[in-house]
């Protein structure tokens, strides 16, 4: 619980520094964020939130700087922002999830580097 508090203050500080942040901005991708308690990583025995919060605190570990944290910590985000009706990939869930997650992101005033980073995950990975 120590972890998960400490990556949301993170996240919360973090996302404070964003000149377009709002309270309702940090209750908002907060909100969408802790959704993902609620369903598992694809397939794995975690959720997506721990999933977020694992890619984070190693981001974290291996000192990376608070962008590259935050991204890690988001990266996913759009499997959790998508509309209901989004379609999926099979088992791998929402299509185009990057994109989604990227665009959700800069809407909310995130950084380009934030941003780029959220939509590339997917390219970095192949």
């Amino acid at each position: 619980m120590k972890k998960i508090l400490s990556i949301f203050l993170f996240l919360l500080i973090t996302i404070l520094e964003i000149p377009a942040a709002t309270p309702s901005t940090v209750i908002e991708v907060m909100d969408v964020l802790s959704s993902g308690a609620q369903f598992d990583y694809i397939g794995e025995s975690i959720s997506q939130l721990e999933h977020a919060l694992q890619c984070a605190k190693l981001a974290q570990d291996s000192g990376a700087n608070s962008e590259l944290i935050l991204a890690s910590l988001l990266h996913d985000i759009g499997h959790l922002c998508a509309q209901k009706n989004a379609p999926t990939m099979s088992q791998y869930g929402i299509c185009e999830h990057e994109n989604i997650g990227a665009n959700y992101l800069a809407s909310q005033g995130f950084s380009s580097t934030v941003v780029t980073l959220v939509r590339s995950h997917i390219d970095a990975k192949r």
